[in-house]
């Protein structure tokens, strides 16, 4: 969302309140810059909430860096910085680099002289496991298996069949 979608919706989240607090604090030309990093629950009353990562901001005002959080509005202690700049752009938690779904021609990988697509690479046929527990219901489904077709069901999709 955009500073104004913010101001005009009223809502948001950490990140979006923090980039409309900046856009203020430059409106008035006062420095202002983005933080992200995590944010626990150190010092918060019952019940605790998950901690989880954060995005508030600081203004440059009386010659240092002050610390403010648009979103909870409190004092806050246990901030964990992990990065500063002029936006959130500049301080993704993660980033994605080049295109997100596999180039046309990424399926050609040698290996043992056999050409695989890189869904082949990425899920290499498995060696088929013992009967490790001869108690199990004969209906009984592995969690984990279906979890890796569901898995491959989704590579299968970004990979389009290369």
């Amino acid at each position: 969302m955009t500073a104004w979608e913010v101001f005009n919706e009223g809502k948001g989240v950490c990140r979006d309140y923090a980039h409309l607090a900046i856009a203020f604090c430059r409106c008035m030309n006062i420095p202002a810059r983005y933080c992200t990093g995590y944010l626990g629950d150190i010092g918060m009353p019952p019940p605790y909430a998950a901690g989880d990562f954060a995005g508030w901001f600081e203004a440059y005002i009386g010659g240092r860096w002050h610390t403010f959080d648009a979103r909870n509005n409190i004092p806050r202690i246990g901030r964990v910085l992990i990065a500063q700049g002029r936006d959130a752009a500049d301080v993704p938690i993660t980033q994605t680099f080049g295109p997100l779904a596999a180039e046309p021609h990424c399926g050609a990988i040698e290996g043992a002289g056999a050409r695989l697509s890189c869904y082949d690479a990425a899920f290499p046929p498995k060696v088929k496991k013992p009967e490790a527990n001869i108690d199990a219901p004969p209906d009984y489904k592995d969690p984990f298996i279906a979890e890796e077709a569901r898995t491959a069901a989704k590579l299968k999709n970004i990979c389009r069949g290369c």
